[in-house]
């Protein structure tokens, strides 16, 4: 009955597939309902009538320095290793002087250019979710500084990164604007900022009028990302920066004010994104002319640090324009002049601040305040602005500050707003997608139809939420009760077989984990310590169930040697903020963690070398084991040429690429740019290779000779019987010799598929991802197939295969290679190859300069550096979803033996070839495989889901909590779209095609190649 078989299959699959999207739905749900971001109010500031708005400057000059750390103008910390602040000579020598002042420039996070923009603009803060649209610039619909001016009749001159003219467009008199993610590029913008603001300065005098000139520069900030703070690159570009403040001073006017300004800070490795000090610590200086009397007068009371939305304030009340309606800065009165240009910037910035409370209270929502501060605002609720100027009037410069800072306070505590109606229904969409998983699982065939229509009732409810909200979270309730009575009710029916299940376990503990920030911080070290108990409970059950342990010394060496590579993948464990009391590595270690092209020429020197002469011997491994391991294709023949020649070509390229990596330390910058675009050709070559070599093995996957010059070599190797012809029927004649001896020649039939696996699902992806991480991480990467193979060689249960016949083993190894601990363990081995590989679940740590490691230039699109960077995060992932056959593929020992050619052969592996072509056995097993995996990776995916909702109050819910969902969340959907891609590769593709050559055999001798 065929069509039953199709219309049975057809039902699992449709029902995984609704599961799938029910998961992924509820996840993207959760999301909606965390990440929310700040409500803005579409309100401008308009002038009082009773007040006057009096310039104490006559011309604003805005010098924006991306990355301006203060240690970089002013050692206070052991941040960075060296001294920077020596570069800055001139910029010293002013600090001496009474015309100019330093302080720390403190930022909110996330540190990101945008939302830095946008808070030294509008004085509001940003929330975490903002910092994912620092790509993309629209327009900024609050109210700003750059608005005020034009209200004002300001001209407006700007110059450096196309950012401003994305969030200010109009807005600008003059702009020119340059592309600002090209971080190899450290001087084109720089350049371009020099001369159009000395251009600007000199011309001024019969030139156009202008009021505000503002540059923004790249080059320092471009250089942290390339090279790192140390490097002698950062060195040239402060002393750039400091001939070019030099310049700026001797053309101001004595009525002029100079702003030089970062952005950000910058970590010892040269990101930002996050909130660690050195990212928030950024430096501001103040320049006039004529000085700042306030200061000697009152020398005791300067402002070290301040707040960088406190300078919107400032600004408004230094440029005579009222401050912007969204702003929650508090004037810094040390900056302003006379007491009263104080007195009357501290009125207006307090009434500006109340009106946007009330306002922000009348169509948003009330702000949590303490009772004090509540009752002096609702005191306040009904008075307009005349009234509210009149009563801040009667209260002294303290209190006006004091109430301020405590209405700041309140709105940084409780900015962002969580939507739990969606969090629950993501939780409960989830959590009913994952039962579901797992109820087919365990007894597919019972009420499949009820739960395909349960979460096809989900979707539907999901994207009909329309106006009826109250009614669609009641239809979801419902939905949720139903489906989990229905659910729970079918698996008590199930004979599950609770014992097999207890390796899930494991990941239900990982998934409870997230509950802890400790566990998080040090989560490479929970991932090791399940390893280690899932594979010692399995040794010992083993020592227990053989008779002579040292006929199986198998038992105990895998095992220990299994345990202590996962014991050493610690080594590869790059320092987060938080861990630094760990045995972690920092991210400038020189060994492991820095990048090639940014070590200083000194550890070019003691360690560069030493790292790329070890990363080619193992890159040389990996060839010439590949190259031996195919060594039965005949010379001359079309694959050979495809697999032993260009895929050692590819090799070499990316041999080359880390060779040129190495040598942009030893060469000045001006020939940098034309090493990295050579690097960018050979990064191209090695992924055009790739390609060809992948679309070859596509067109024809069998990696083997063709019959007829099988018969002129072996003229006596037996035909099969019969299309039915089984493995115990060879093993018990001398057939089944006659084969393996000759196996070789046939096509290689004995690592039919291991070969094709092994090179496109292993060495390809191992190639491609070795073009974006550190030549070091080759290590790592080659680890995972060979844990692959232990695992399967270990856990397969041979005690027990034994007690079966010879016609039950195929089935009984593919039970056991899709088994609970084989999906555990892989998906364990998942996440901690994601540490292996150098990252943490930070902001900082995600490697924006990936996107440059196989491009030149300014991209011209979105997608194709986002996927770039995610290549280089989850190259771990990446792999260990393509290497998952293996566990089907490779099979116990006492099915493996040599040929007459000394070649390893694998009769289990032969055997896969030789079944029924109408058996599902293969795909059945390899089905199983995924779905255990993806559903073992999708429970430690909804611990963090609950972890970040019931902690989303918890003090450090922005800086680990959240992270760490972003990124299992993303983690899930690139295995999972590995996993569709493998599986049709590995079943409609190589399976199918051996099926195709099975039936050949049996037929006639006709040639396959």
């Amino acid at each position: 009955m065929p069509h039953v078989k199709i219309a049975s299959r057809f039902k699992f699959v449709a029902s995984k597939v609704t599961v799938l999207c029910g998961i992924f739905l509820g996840l993207a749900t959760f999301a909606c309902g965390f990440f929310l971001n700040r409500s803005e109010l579409p309100y401008v500031s308009t002038r009082l009538s009773n007040v006057a708005y009096v310039p104490a400057y006559r011309r604003l000059v805005v010098l924006l320095v991306d990355g301006l750390a203060f240690n970089f103008v002013r050692r206070d910390s052991d941040i960075y290793p060296v001294d920077l602040s020596s570069n800055l000579r001139f910029t010293s020598e002013l600090l001496l002087t009474t015309k100019a002042h330093l302080v720390h420039f403190v930022a909110d996070p996330p540190t990101t250019t945008l939302q830095r923009l946008k808070g030294l603009m509008t004085g509001s803060m940003p929330t975490f979710v903002d910092a994912g649209s620092n790509f993309r610039s629209y327009e900024l619909m609050e109210d700003n500084l750059i608005r005020q001016w034009r209200q004002a009749n300001r001209r407006i001159l700007f110059v450096g990164d196309d950012t401003w003219t994305g969030l200010f467009p109009m807005s600008f008199d003059e702009a020119d604007p340059y592309h600002s993610l090209n971080v190899k590029d450290l001087d084109t913008v720089d350049k371009a900022v020099h001369e159009f603001v000395i251009s600007s300065l000199q011309n001024s005098s019969h030139g156009p009028h202008w009021d505000v000139l503002i540059g923004h520069l790249l080059g320092i900030d471009h250089c942290g990302h390339t090279y790192g703070p140390a490097h002698i690159e950062m060195r040239r570009k402060l002393r750039e920066l400091d001939e070019f403040i030099r310049k700026v001073v001797t053309l101001l006017h004595s009525d002029d004010l100079l702003l030089v300004l970062g952005d950000h800070g910058m970590t010892a490795s040269g990101d930002h994104g996050g909130d660690s000090y050195a990212e928030l610590d950024a430096a501001l200086l103040l320049y006039s002319g004529r000085g700042f009397p306030q200061f000697i007068n009152n020398i005791t009371s300067r402002k070290s640090s301040i707040a960088q939305i406190d300078l919107v304030p400032t600004l408004a009340a230094l440029t005579g324009v009222p401050v912007p309606y969204s702003n929650l800065g508090v004037c810094v009165d040390d900056f302003l002049g006379s007491s009263l240009d104080v007195r009357r910037a501290l009125l207006l910035n307090f009434v500006q601040v109340l009106n946007y409370t009330l306002s922000y209270h009348r169509e948003i929502g009330f702000i949590p305040m303490e009772p004090d501060l509540e009752q002096f605002v609702n005191s306040l609720s009904n008075g307009t602005d005349a009234d509210l100027f009149t009563f801040a009037q009667r209260l002294e410069n303290e209190q006006l500050k004091s109430r301020l800072q405590q209405l700041q306070a309140a709105f940084r505590k409780h900015w962002t707003r969580f939507d739990s109606g969606r969090m629950w229904i993501g939780l409960w969409l989830m959590l009913s997608g994952i039962s579901t998983l797992l109820h087919f699982d365990s007894c597919w065939g019972k009420k499949e139809l009820v739960i395909i229509g349960q979460n096809f009732v989900a979707i539907y409810t999901l994207l009909d939420m329309g106006t009826s909200f109250t009614t669609s979270i009641f239809g979801r309730l419902m939905f949720a009760s139903v489906s989990t009575f229905v659910l729970f009710s079918s698996l008590l029916e199930c004979s599950v077989s609770f014992r097999s299940h207890v390796p899930l376990l494991l990941a239900f503990l990982h998934g409870m984990s997230y509950l802890s920030n400790s566990f998080l911080v040090h989560e490479i070290r929970v991932t090791c310590f399940l390893l280690h108990t899932l594979i010692l409970c399995y040794a010992l059950k083993r020592i227990l169930t053989i008779e002579t342990l040292f006929s199986n010394w198998h038992t105990c060496c895998i095992p220990v040697a299994l345990m202590l590579g996962i014991r050493l993948s610690v080594v590869f464990e790059v320092c987060r903020e938080e861990s630094f009391t760990s045995n972690c590595r920092s991210a400038v270690d020189a060994w492991l963690a820095k990048p090639l092209t940014k070590l200083t020429l000194e550890e070019a020197r003691l360690t560069g070398t030493s790292r790329l002469f070890v990363a080619l011997g193992a890159l040389l491994f990996i060839i010439v084991s590949h190259q031996l391991w195919l060594k039965h294709l005949t010379k001359g023949a079309v694959k050979c040429v495809f697999l032993q020649c260009i895929l050692p070509l590819a090799g070499f390229f990316l041999a080359v690429c880390w060779m040129l990596d190495i040598a942009q330390v030893f060469v000045m910058q001006s020939s940098n740019n034309l090493i990295h675009w050579i690097r960018t050709c050979f990064s191209r070559a090695v992924l055009l290779s790739i390609t060809v070599v992948f679309a070859r093995l596509c067109w024809s996957p069998l990696l083997i000779e063709s019959i007829e010059n099988l018969k002129a070599v072996h003229p006596n190797v037996p035909k099969l019987r019969s299309s039915h012809q089984t493995l115990s029927e060879l093993n018990t004649t001398s057939e089944f010799h006659s084969y393996m001896k000759s196996i070789n020649t046939l096509a290689g039939a004995a690592s039919i598929y291991s070969s094709w696996t092994g090179t496109t699902l292993i060495l390809l992806p191992l190639f491609a991802s070795m073009i974006f991480l550190n030549e070091v991480h080759i290590f790592p990467l080659i680890a995972i197939p060979v844990t692959f193979a232990m695992l399967s060689y270990f856990l397969q249960d041979f005690a027990k295969q034994a007690k079966y016949d010879e016609d039950d083993l195929l089935a009984r190894h593919l039970n056991q290679a899709s088994s609970w601990q084989i999906a555990i363990a892989s998906s364990l081995l998942d996440n901690l190859s994601f540490y292996m590989t150098g990252h943490q679940t930070t902001i900082v740590g995600i490697p924006w300069d990936a996107a440059y490691a196989a491009y030149s230039g300014i991209h011209t699109t979105r997608w194709l550096p986002a996927l770039m960077v995610v290549v280089h995060l989850y190259a771990g992932s990446i792999l260990v979803a393509s290497s998952l056959p293996l566990f089907i593929i490779l099979v116990a020992p006492k099915n493996w033996l040599w040929t007459r050619t000394d070649r390893l052969c694998c009769s289990t592996e032969f055997a896969l070839c030789m079944i029924d072509p109408k058996s599902v056995q293969f795909s059945y097993a390899f089905d199983r495989l995924i779905w255990r995996f993806f559903t073992c990776k999708a429970i430690m995916t909804f611990g963090s889901v609950v972890s970040a909702s019931l902690l989303r109050r918890h003090l450090m819910v922005w800086k680990i909590f959240a992270p760490r969902l972003l990124f299992s969340s993303l983690s899930l959907l690139v295995s999972g779209s590995v996993l569709i891609f493998v599986r049709v590769l590995v079943i409609n593709l190589l399976h199918s095609s051996v099926a195709e050559l099975r039936k050949r055999l049996s037929e006639k001798n006709t040639p396959i190649y």
